[in-house]
């Protein structure tokens, strides 16, 4: 790769195809979470706290807490789940 190709990836924010798969899996993975995990999920990744995501969800922080944890869990497995069965790895190294 030349300097210039380098100067220009490193300027282009735009995921590469794999990326843009990898995220569309992912996207289809939240869409089936329950709508309370996700939009806890959704407040976290925009960079909402937890204190504002549990005023977003009219919640109490630890509750705004469970509900984003139990969706980053629910998601962990799915994606075990997917990779096991598209041929791959988990991410604790079991088929």
């Amino acid at each position: 790769m030349s300097g210039r190709d380098l100067q220009r990836s490193a300027l282009d924010p735009s995921p590469s195809p794999e990326e843009r798969a990898a995220l569309a899996q992912w996207c289809d993975r939240a869409e089936r979470l329950p709508p309370v995990e996700r939009a806890a999920l959704r407040l976290h990744l925009e960079g909402y706290s937890i204190g504002e995501i549990a005023r977003g969800l009219a919640t109490s922080r630890a509750t705004a807490w469970k509900r984003l944890h139990a969706g980053q869990e629910r998601l962990k497995r799915t994606e075990g789940r997917h990779a096991t069965a598209m041929g791959g790895q988990r991410r604790d190294g079991r088929a």
